[in-house]
């Protein structure tokens, strides 16, 4: 799996363990996830932050072609990723409230796998 689309699931991750009134299962299911996620992010900013430090920058909005090309290649690095899916039922009350559409869906692919209940 590629670092990248670790990263994304993590980032979408963030916003819907945040949404108040989901049921206590879910919200933990979402929390262990992060929880898992956060290695391999922290590890990214980490190496992002050793590259910014090799250009001289100091703030992401001096970002030159040639560092966002770096953190590009930090996005394409395999990574090993052997966890199951977090299995989560969702009703249409909940589809709503959570904001599940097609691209939650597909950014969330190998990591949750959402059914109806």
């Amino acid at each position: 799996m590629k670092q990248g689309r670790l990263t994304i699931a993590y980032n979408t991750l963030l916003k819907l363990y945040r949404i108040e009134g989901i049921p206590f299962q879910i919200s933990c299911k979402l929390f262990m996830l992060k929880k898992k996620l956060q290695p391999y992010y922290e590890l990214q900013a980490e190496k992002q932050d050793v590259i910014m430090e090799a250009h001289g920058v100091d703030n992401a909005r001096n970002l030159t072609p040639e560092i966002l090309k770096e953190f590009e290649e930090i996005l394409k690095t395999d990574v090993e990723w052997n966890e199951e899916p977090a299995e989560i039922a969702l009703t249409p009350d909940l589809v709503e409230k959570l904001g599940i559409t097609g691209a939650v869906i597909d950014q969330l692919d190998g990591f949750v796998t959402f059914t109806e209940g």
